[in-house]
């Protein structure tokens, strides 16, 4: 789904469309959130939508599909590391360096999990699977979290609407750069 797409399916369903794709993009769905914010920034500049507003509705949408991936790691969690896909995936050994991990990081895990699109939904089932922490903790973190990422997002496409073509480019820019650090 390209970003103009995502737009005119914005324009038209306005907060709830931008909820929904929010909640389907924390479950799993192939489409990057940051694009989804980006888009719902720059309706909010075009017009249609208050700004604040949508701060708040991406927010709570960005929550809901972390929750969401967080309680199916815990409540299907002991059921999936029976199933023999799992245990290919994850070794015993493995989820016991794992859990060591959200035992000793889970907290910081679930704040910084935020910022590395791709990575985000798997460490929210695998917080949920290993219990190591809380809900209310977890959602403290992530909520923490998008207090800082969701603005950034929403504002590139507020502020980047009336030059979208400067935007676009610098987009671009930042994803080359992102990848040769990596």
């Amino acid at each position: 789904m390209t970003l103009s797409l995502l737009q005119a399916f914005f324009f038209d369903y306005g907060y709830y469309a931008v909820f929904g794709v929010l909640v389907l993009c924390g479950m799993g769905l192939p489409l990057p959130e940051d694009i989804t914010l980006i888009a719902a920034g720059i309706i909010s500049q075009l017009g249609e939508q208050n700004v604040h507003v949508m701060l708040v509705v991406a927010y709570f949408g960005v929550l809901c599909g972390d929750w969401m991936m967080y309680l199916i790691g815990w409540r299907f969690g002991p059921h999936l590391r029976q199933s023999r896909w799992f245990s290919k995936l994850l070794t015993p050994e493995r989820m016991i360096q794992t859990e060591t991990l959200f035992h000793r990081y889970g907290s910081r895990l679930v704040f910084f999990a935020r910022f590395l699109p791709g990575l985000r939904a798997p460490i929210y089932v695998m917080t949920g699977i290993t219990r190591r922490v809380s809900f209310w903790r977890f959602t403290l973190m992530d909520g923490l979290a998008a207090i800082i990422s969701i603005p950034v997002f929403v504002y590139i496409g507020y502020y980047g609407a009336e030059n979208h073509e400067w935007m676009l480019k610098k987009m671009h820019e930042f994803k080359y750069a992102t990848i040769a650090l990596f």
